[in-house]
């Protein structure tokens, strides 16, 4: 009975509460339900999700060499160790538990989809981010220096995987190396920017502000196409392909 009255409460809180409110929910929500009848309905019986799976190597991995893809789940155990130090240092339990078996399960599709053949390698990458988090959860100096603990991952990541070259990375291994590294460098630089510009001294404190603002204002993909124009003109050892 407690939980039902919550439950009462909340809805004629968040959901009844004015005239309008009712109105646009007994709208709203029927949409959301249609809306998501006709998605499941495309997900499980009209879309054709074989290119996909015939796909998946290539949009995992890229064009990394198959007989070095051991590299590969070498870098995913450590990066699934450090999500579960990361989550340990953040997260409840049950909520951990939840979002680690759905990432699990997740895991274990992609797996089963690929090959049978790389089941124990998922296994493997799941087994260290529980395993991880179950010491992190226990272990209080793992949880103060995840920083530290996050540089020396990537900097392993990438020594791993240095052996195939960056011209071969691709895919989503690609995506999850540069979120890492851009995460690693640009959060203490955004830090820093935000103390410089708090900061008396008038010539920092404009040339910080002025840095966050323009890059404000700035759209990402104009960002890109600097790079992608100005690095091979301002470095000419590094040409087009190896930027791209």
């Amino acid at each position: 009975m407690p939980n039902y009255r919550n439950l009462q409460r909340w809805l004629h809180v968040n959901l009844f509460a004015k005239p309008t409110d009712t109105m646009l929910t007994l709208f709203i929500v029927p949409l959301l339900l249609w809306t998501a009848g006709k998605l499941l309905h495309w997900v499980t019986i009209v879309a054709d999700w074989s290119v996909v799976i015939g796909s998946l190597k290539v949009l995992l991995t890229g064009l990394f060499p198959p007989e070095k893809m051991w590299l590969v789940w070498i870098a995913a155990s450590l990066i699934a160790g450090l999500i579960g130090l990361a989550s340990s240092a953040t997260m409840k339990f049950g909520r951990v538990a939840l979002l680690s078996g759905l990432f699990s399960v997740a895991a274990a599709l992609v797996a089963s989809a690929w090959s049978a053949s790389v089941a124990p390698e998922a296994a493997l990458v799941i087994a260290t981010g529980f395993s991880v988090w179950a010491i992190g959860h226990r272990s209080e100096p793992l949880r103060e220096n995840l920083t530290g603990i996050a540089f020396g991952v990537l900097v392993t990541v990438l020594l791993v995987l240095s052996p195939a070259g960056p011209s071969t990375w691709g895919g989503l291994l690609l995506s999850v190396v540069l979120t890492l590294t851009a995460a690693l460098l640009t959060i203490p630089l955004g830090v820093l920017l935000a103390f410089g510009r708090q900061s008396r001294i008038a010539s920092l404190s404009a040339l910080c502000t002025g840095y966050i603002e323009v890059m404000r204002s700035i759209p990402l993909i104009l960002v890109v196409y600097c790079i992608w124009i100005a690095f091979p003109l301002v470095l000419p050892q590094f040409p087009l392909a190896v930027v791209v």
